[in-house]
């Protein structure tokens, strides 16, 4: 995100921060469980397609850690 906008990794970092009240990186994690969460409902939603969906490394710790720590 900093590369795109010009910006050096750390400023980014901090003007994203000041403006939004968390990190680049607490901002994309919140973004992919939103998504989880509607991928979810579908009837036919299996956790692990989520987790490939979303580019997660361990499917298996997905759901109990990231959730638990957004909710």
């Amino acid at each position: 995100m900093a590369q795109s906008v010009g910006l050096s990794t750390a400023h980014f970092g901090r003007m994203f921060r000041k403006s939004t009240g968390e990190t680049p990186h607490q901002f994309v994690l919140r973004q992919k469980i939103e998504r989880a969460k509607a991928m979810l409902r579908a009837p036919d939603a299996r956790i692990l397609d989520v987790a490939v969906a979303l580019w997660l490394q361990d499917p298996a710790a997905f759901l109990p850690r990231s959730f638990r720590d957004v909710l």
